[in-house]
Parts: C-alpha cells; structure tokens; sequence
C-alpha cells in the first residue's frame, strides 16, 4: 500500500486486524488520544513512532522520503507495509 497520509494507513491497518486505538495505543506505548490524532490526520508521526505503531499491529513498515530532482520540494511520505511473519 502506498499513501500519502500514514495516519490513514495506520487507521486501515489497525481497522482490519480487529484491534481497538486502545490496544494499539497501549501496545506502541503512546496514549489513544495522540493515535486518535495521527488516524485522524492531526499529527504526522515521526518514524520511531510508525515502528512502534506497526510493531503493536504485527506489520513493519518501510517509509521512504523522495525529492524531485528537478525541484527543491519534498515529494509526499510515501508508506509501505507488509505482514509480519512468525519464524
């Protein structure tokens, strides 16, 4: 999945396992009010946050900044996740 939006991400994923904001707040180790916030596009979260977000949802995510070479501007967060798996 690539998005521009990791909150939306996070709110998809969270969503589809079943798992509250509760559980994944207090499993990443951050208060449901401040996930309510990234889901709810409030809040970009910086990457030790995703790891930790994906971690409590058993998924990794990859995040990728690009620049335009024919521009200075930042391109959009692109995010990538994938399942993790039990070895």
């Amino acid at each position: 999945m690539v998005i521009a939006d990791p909150g939306v991400v996070v709110s998809e994923i969270r969503k589809r396992r079943g798992l509250s904001q509760k559980v994944v707040a207090e499993r990443s180790g951050m208060s449901q009010p401040a996930l309510s916030r990234i889901e709810g596009g409030g809040g970009i979260p910086d990457i030790a946050t995703l790891l930790r977000l994906g971690a409590a949802m058993g998924v990794r995510f990859r995040v990728e900044l690009v620049v335009d070479d024919d521009t200075t501007e930042i391109e959009p967060l692109t995010v990538h996740h994938r399942q993790l798996t039990n070895a």
